[in-house]
């Protein structure tokens, strides 16, 4: 609690500081009103005559340079008395502004001129009286309305020769915000609102404030709650803004109980025990309040062998929230036996040994794979640990590891085939101190026949190793050329026997893995393969005549096309990588065409033609065309040979207005009109055409019948 004091009232001194420089910079909202004017000590000099008073008065503020109010208020009565205005009360209403002080002006007078709201000095040619008693103020005063409390009228009064005046000012903070929702380790906090209001407590058990209405005001909950707090407009009306509210989150976090427990309730001197906590993300240990041994982290466990008797262990947990708890617990520490199983031990591979843990002190034994006796013989290698139990029940470990010798391996080879009546070589190696065959044989190696056989031997360590083999008999009848079948006409054919064997004799003498026939005699081959083993095979064939040809030589108009046809195999390829049965070429110089064909089998022909072009001027202009997309005539072009790229071509109908035009002749030749204009058919009938172009030798062409002429347009 004390610390808590001392907290509150460090917060308070910097929130008092902070207040004085921040809270008065705040914008505010404030209202200006006249409570009531008087007169008093001048007057007609006859009581029985009523005054005639005028006062105007205005105001603005130390921010905003503009002057509000000036509203003219008089009366007819005699003085001294008090006016109270029935209207224009406000002077002036300002919101959301920095000011902290407000300014007035004032202005009255004896009104005798009967002007009422502007002051006359003289009633000129009429000969009346001059108002008097004139009182102009600018300033009259300067107001810190700030100074005084907060949504409450604060009166002030000020006077100017016979004549005075109350006013009354109201003001608020304009912004009003409960503050930022809060999350912390504590029972208590400051709030930080902004604006005038009352707290309230909108859910939540157990909350209370130091002061209902102060911005700053300290909230007291219960650890582990979360409120909902209220800040809003007083409920009596008394603000200028009477409908503000807003709600703030505080949220006390529980600090974690780190829980402290241990994996033993005792133990002895350099056991090891395992201190487990909870209730944290981080955790801080440490053994005894000099901290003899430390940890610091993520881990809410610490592990340790080295507590001596009555040894204190701390932790200090820290969870999400930041919030901190603390645990300790007292350990005792007793004596340990002694235990001692000599060095590590090394055996051929499977051998058993005897492990001797005898203790001279009174105890109990258990080894690690269960036994109770004092020693224990084992097979398999590995490590074995003896607990000894003290008659205090403190245990000491030890522990020895088996090892084998490396396990000598064998290797009489792969099982493996040799040649029916051949003789292998088998050997496990040298240097062994024995050797036993399944045959009874003693030496290093044996030559064998086909079948299953078996070696042990004894190494330098005394440890024993053994292998294995099965010999069998190669397969006959592994080479094979292929099917009987059809060779070509003129045309070699390549015979493979395979590649990997050692040797090779054909019928025709040569030694290589393939030959090349042309024959149709019987052909055969002898090979011996890598175990020496010696296979043959035969193959016969008979020829498949060829009857292919192409068409006959021809010539062609330069610029037309021709097509090609070759027929009577199962595949194509021309010269020009075509691989279909028929070509159209459009050759612009003489060529000679070629085409082979596969015929089956493997076997191929070829054939050729001579295409002479004759490249005298030819152009061709349709008289008609049909665009019903009927694949046949569908577009208007023009065909043959003769003129030089760039021309002039225009259609027109029977209106003289261009439907077509284009100055390529390429477009034309390809392209064409297809019988639209703006994308719209155009009607069947006559279409007048013109041209305009030069020959190959840039001769313009003078034939009427290449300059203009008619086409018939019929869908």
């Amino acid at each position: 609690m004390k610390a808590l004091h001392q907290k509150l009232i460090l917060i308070t001194a910097f929130i008092c500081f902070f207040s004085g420089n921040y809270f008065a910079q705040l914008p505010v909202n404030y209202t200006v009103e006249i409570v009531n004017f008087s007169q008093s000590g001048c007057g007609e000099g006859n009581l029985t005559a009523q005054e005639e008073p005028t006062w105007l008065l205005w105001s603005k503020d130390n921010i905003n340079s503009t002057w509000d109010g000036g509203y003219c208020h008089w009366d007819n009565n005699n003085e001294p008395f008090t006016y109270v205005p029935t209207s224009n009360l406000t002077v002036s209403t300002r919101n959301n502004t920095n000011a902290t002080s407000v300014i007035l002006k004032f202005d009255a007078w004896e009104d005798d001129c009967g002007s009422r709201c502007v002051f006359e000095s003289s009633c000129g040619f009429l000969g009346c009286c001059e108002d008097d008693d004139h009182q102009y103020q600018d300033p009259i005063a300067s107001i810190p309305f700030r100074d005084n409390p907060a949504c409450t009228w604060n009166s002030y009064s000020y006077s100017a020769g016979c004549f005075s005046f109350t006013i009354r000012i109201k003001w608020e903070y304009a912004l009003f915000n409960a503050g930022s929702d809060q999350a912390l380790c504590d029972d208590s906090t400051f709030l930080s609102a902004y604006g005038n209001g009352q707290w309230s407590v909108f859910n939540g058990a157990g909350g209370s404030f130091s002061n209902g209405t102060d911005t700053n005001a300290v909230f007291y909950g219960i650890s582990g709650n979360t409120y909902t707090l209220i800040w809003e407009s007083p409920s009596n009306l008394s603000c200028i803004t009477t409908n503000n509210t807003d709600t703030v989150e505080i949220e006390f976090y529980s600090d974690p109980d780190p829980n402290l427990t241990t994996s033993v309730p005792s133990i002895c001197d350099g056991e090891p025990i395992v201190f487990s906590a909870s209730g944290g993300i981080l955790y801080e240990w440490q053994i005894g309040t000099n901290g003899i041994d430390f940890q610091s982290g993520i881990s809410n466990s610490y592990a340790t062998d080295s507590l001596t008797n009555s040894d204190t262990i701390f932790v200090t947990a820290t969870d999400v929230n930041g919030c901190i708890g603390e645990d300790s617990i007292n350990i005792n520490v007793a004596p340990s036996p002694t235990n001692q199983l000599g060095p590590d031990i090394t055996v051929c591979p499977n051998e058993s040994v005897t492990i001797d843990g005898t203790n001279p002190d009174p105890v109990t034994y258990l080894w690690s794979n269960g036994a109770t006796a004092s020693t224990i013989t084992v097979t398999q290698i590995g490590v074995y640990e003896l607990t000894v139990i003290n008659n205090d029940g403190c245990r000491a470990y030890d522990s020895i590891e088996i090892f084998n010798f490396p396990q000598t391996t064998i290797n009489l080879g792969n099982d493996t085939s040799i040649c029916v009546g051949g003789t292998l070589s088998l050997s496990p190696g040298n240097g062994f101190s024995s050797y036993l065959w399944s045959t009874g044989e003693t030496s290093s190696s044996i030559n064998v026949g086909s079948g299953l056989y078996d070696v042990a031997i004894t190494d330098a360590n005394n440890c024993p190793a053994y292998d294995t083999i099965l010999i069998g008999d190669f397969l006959s009848n592994f080479i094979d050329l292929g099917n009987d079948s059809l060779i070509c006409e003129d045309q070699p054919i390549l015979v493979d026997a395979g590649a990997g064997y050692t040797s090779y004799l054909w019928s025709t003498g040569e030694n290589t893995s393939s030959i090349s026939i042309n024959t149709i005699e019987p052909v055969w081959v002898e090979v011996v393969n890598s175990d020496g083993c010696i296979d043959y095979d035969t193959v016969y064939f008979d020829t498949l005549v060829n009857t292919f040809a192409l068409s006959p030589d021809t010539s062609i108009y330069m610029g037309a096309s021709i097509d090609l046809t070759a027929s009577g195999g199962v595949s194509y390829l021309w010269d020009n990588y075509d691989t279909s049965s028929s070509i159209s070429l459009a050759p612009i110089e003489d060529i000679t065409v070629w085409v082979v064909i596969d015929i089956g089998n493997g076997c191929y022909d070829s054939a050729y033609v001579n295409i002479v072009v004759n490249d005298e001027f030819n152009i061709f202009i349709p008289n008609m065309f049909s665009p019903n997309l009927d694949g046949n005539n569908d577009e208007f072009k023009i065909y043959g040979y003769g003129l030089e790229e760039e021309i002039e071509f225009k259609i027109y109908n029977r209106l003289g207005n261009i439907v077509y035009e284009t100055i390529s002749l390429t477009d034309l030749m390809n392209i064409g009109w297809d019988g639209k204009y703006m994308d719209l058919d155009q009607p069947d009938g006559v279409y007048i055409w013109t041209l305009s172009a030069n020959d190959l030798s840039g001769t313009p062409i003078v034939s009427k019948n290449l300059q203009s002429g008619s086409i018939l347009l019929n869908h």
